[in-house]
């Protein structure tokens, strides 16, 4: 199987999350943040795609699914989102490698690295697929432990673990302040995507894994604060505060629900997300 994009897709996807030319004043980090900003404004984490499929029919998409549901603005779970990006990357110029990452088990998520961004060697980590806010690639030049990074409601750094064979994602809590490592991830490549993202088939094939069969979730991070999709609550962020606060009554409703999804999340295809409702929250799941 070809993980590739032609020229004329990774246009279609510069025009998809309204990206312009890289101008002259721009360095390649610069460009790269406008990337990832775009890319977390336009193209919503969501499982919808998943609670709409019958739970017998889900399974791991193929890299054409993949590539589909991103070009059309669909986006998807950490699958998706960062094993498109990394390809969409590499096909415009910049040197990317797709890592394996522990989120909740043992390889069930992904980071992206960027490579000789600046000058040769330098490294930095992008993920797009977490489901928080990372509006710019963090250097990893760091000894220890990177500083405090702020994204959204996120307050983040990156920190080798003691023996220096992975680095932790820690986030400070906005309540008590106390540091959680939320995932960790290590820099060897990965080589056969196909082979080595086997893992995480069991995000789509086992309710079990993750919460993903048993909640509704869509996010997007946009320049006026991000927008959640709690179950059936939708939840705006206050960018005064960082503060994500509920935008009115619990949805009680298919066509309320519906209604909120295309006006915040544009690109979502309606009828995916009618289904994705109606199978949580009106029929079984199981």
């Amino acid at each position: 199987m070809q993980y590739t994009l032609t020229a004329e897709e990774a246009k279609q996807f510069s025009q998809r999350i309204k990206l312009d030319s890289k101008r002259e004043d721009q360095t390649n980090l610069d460009y790269l943040n406008y990337i990832i900003q775009n890319f977390q404004e336009n193209i919503p984490f969501q499982n919808v795609f998943l609670l709409a499929t019958p739970v017998e029919k889900r399974r791991r998409l193929t890299w054409e699914e993949v590539k589909n549901d991103l070009l059309s603005g669909q986006g998807g779970l950490c699958y998706s989102l960062n094993l498109f990006l990394h390809i969409y990357l590499n096909t415009i110029g910049y040197k990317t490698d797709l890592v394996l990452s522990t989120y909740s088990s043992p390889n069930d998520h992904t980071v992206i690295i960027v490579k000789d961004v600046i000058q040769n060697s330098d490294k930095y980590m992008i993920d797009v697929g977490s489901g928080y806010a990372s509006s710019f690639a963090i250097p990893l030049d760091f000894d220890d432990e990177s500083p405090y990074y702020s994204f959204s409601y996120t307050t983040m750094k990156l920190k080798w673990d003691e023996n220096k064979q992975n680095i932790l994602r820690i986030h400070k809590s906005q309540t008590s302040g106390q540091d959680k490592v939320i995932l960790k991830f290590h820099l060897a490549p990965i080589q056969d995507y196909f082979v080595e993202l086997a893992e995480q088939e069991r995000i789509f094939t086992d309710p079990t894994f993750t919460p993903f069969h048993r909640i509704l979730c869509i996010l997007s991070f946009n320049k006026d604060g991000a927008r959640n999709m709690q179950d059936k609550q939708f939840v705006r962020e206050n960018i005064q505060t960082n503060k994500l606060q509920n935008e009115g009554d619990e949805i009680q409703d298919e066509k309320t629900f519906v209604q909120i999804c295309a006006k915040e999340f544009p690109s979502l295809n309606s009828e995916i997300c009618r289904n994705a409702y109606n199978h949580l929250f009106n029929k079984s799941n199981l």
